[in-house]
């Protein structure tokens, strides 16, 4: 026997139509309302962005300089205008740099190349005698000396400034050998100043470093002090271990080179800028006794881009006293002045006699 149950759908089919056209009606009204008030909401959220890249391209047209507003929130965006903010001041400082180099080494170029001009004119004068022809062009090339060595400064700070890595090359060096050189090299001078040189350098300096760059700082240095080095005094180079810098390995991570002599010492407002560009202790020197007062830029560049640093201090009994830092990649094998069968191996095994 079978028994069969049923029932008419009509009911259900009509409810679930009227389910189906109360979604459908609501549902769009619901996605449009959600769609604008997601529009309102992102308005809101990104109208501190917008209003930042409108200043920020302002800022661009007027090349005026200026910071963004940061927005109270204390949010993402607020951190995001803080970071920019601090991106533009650093790069209105390196703007306002550059601005400053280069009005100030066309400044420098124009005196000698005036003078250079001026010379030329006067040797194309007719009715020249040779001793006056001789005289102009003998000046003139003085002037293009100047020139050159100017030039040539400000190649390498703008080399140093695109990449330092890239122009210094590390090779062990017996930084005794090397300030003997330029100790050598600078004697002719110092001697026509009525001055002495004396070197000292403290153990086996064997230092991984650039020997050109190193040695271009040490007679930037060196010609400073005889520049200024008063008659019958001396001028004192010295060379050892740094005590202050971090030991690491088997020997130091630094060694410190210092060159003082016993002239004036440095204005004391000259102390933190002497190492600026076109920065001169003596306002009043002529430029072809005192250079550009690019010497000391070269010499800081020079310790930066070894990771170390270049100091400028009066000493306590008189005399201007530079130091530089270089720090040391690393401290090779036998650099102690001995193989491992024990026989002397370091090239600066006689490094750290004093010398007169």
């Amino acid at each position: 026997m079978v028994l069969l149950v049923g029932s008419p759908t009509k009911i259900i089919d009509a409810a679930e139509d009227r389910v189906r056209d109360v979604m459908v009606l609501a549902s769009v009204p619901m996605v449009a309302v959600s769609a604008l008030a997601a529009w309102v909401l992102s308005g809101a959220a990104l109208r501190p962005v917008e209003r930042m890249r409108r200043q920020a391209a302002a800022m661009g047209v007027a090349d005026t300089g200026g910071r963004l507003e940061v927005p109270p929130t204390r949010d993402e965006i607020a951190a995001l205008a803080d970071t920019m903010n601090d991106l533009l001041d650093r790069l209105h400082a390196a703007r306002a740099r550059d601005r400053a180099f280069v009005a100030d080494a066309g400044h420098e170029l124009r005196t000698p190349l005036t003078i250079l001009k001026a010379e030329l004119e006067l040797a194309l004068r007719p009715g020249r005698s040779i001793g006056e022809l001789t005289e102009a062009v003998s000046g003139a090339a003085g002037e293009t000396d100047r020139l050159i060595r100017l030039a040539e400064a400000l190649l390498a700070l703008a080399r140093f400034d695109t990449d330092s890595g890239q122009l210094v090359h590390r090779e062990p060096v017996c930084l005794a050998d090397l300030l003997r050189q330029a100790v050598r090299a600078a004697t002719p001078a110092a001697h026509m100043k009525g001055a002495r040189l004396r070197l000292t350098v403290e153990g086996p300096l064997l230092a991984d470093v650039d020997p050109d760059r190193v040695r271009r700082a040490v007679d930037n240095l060196l010609g400073n002090a005889v520049r200024h080095a008063p008659p019958e005094t001396e001028i004192e180079v010295s060379a050892a271990l740094s005590p202050e810098e971090t030991v690491t390995g088997t020997g130091p991570a630094a060694v410190l080179l210092q060159v003082r002599d016993h002239g004036p010492g440095f204005p004391a407002d000259f102390l933190p800028r002497a190492f600026d560009r076109f920065s001169r202790a003596d306002a009043a020197r002529t430029r072809g006794e005192g250079g550009a007062g690019l010497g000391l830029a070269i010499v800081a560049a020079i310790a930066a881009a070894h990771g170390g640093r270049a100091t400028a201090a009066n000493h306590p009994d008189g005399g201007a006293l530079v130091t530089l830092v270089l720090a040391t990649d690393r401290l090779l094998a036998g650099w102690d002045g001995t193989s491992s069968d024990g026989r002397p191996t370091s090239p600066c095994s006689e490094s750290s006699d004093r010398q007169g």
